[in-house]
């Protein structure tokens, strides 16, 4: 197989950079890496169907410490957002990975600004995730 060019960086919104380095300083992401997170915002995200604009990019993860399974991760997700042309459209599924990710940041942002005292486990994460999706 080709190797797949994601290029150098995946992007988040610039002004919400450090507001990612706060989130993974909560309990909840203690030893996650800035790619584990964007990943999990990207499902989130995608999952909600909350794709949002980002009006400043900055590459906030290294394409160079995703490994090979999250590479094949965020290209699934091209294949369903895409299509067939999916592995000739990198750039896009970059671009609409990091929409995805940005609509799944603000959630848990939300969240976590909502229920800080309550949510110390990922199940209780989870129900609320859940009980967001039901609205």
């Amino acid at each position: 197989m080709k190797k797949l060019d994601f290029k150098r960086n995946v992007n988040v919104e610039r002004h919400e950079n450090d507001e990612w380095t706060e989130i993974m300083q909560h309990s909840l992401f203690e030893g996650f890496e800035k790619k584990e997170l964007f990943m999990l915002c990207l499902a989130l995200g995608y999952k909600m169907k909350m794709p949002k604009d980002l009006k400043t990019k900055y590459g906030a993860v290294n394409i160079a410490s995703i490994n090979d399974k999250q590479k094949y991760l965020l290209t699934s997700f091209g294949f369903d957002e895409i299509g067939d042309e999916a592995l000739s459209k990198i750039s896009t599924i970059r671009s609409s990975a990091a929409k995805y990710a940005k609509g799944g940041f603000q959630i848990l942002k939300k969240i976590l600004t909502e229920y800080t005292d309550d949510i110390v486990t990922a199940n209780e994460l989870y129900s609320r995730i859940m009980d967001l999706s039901k609205k």
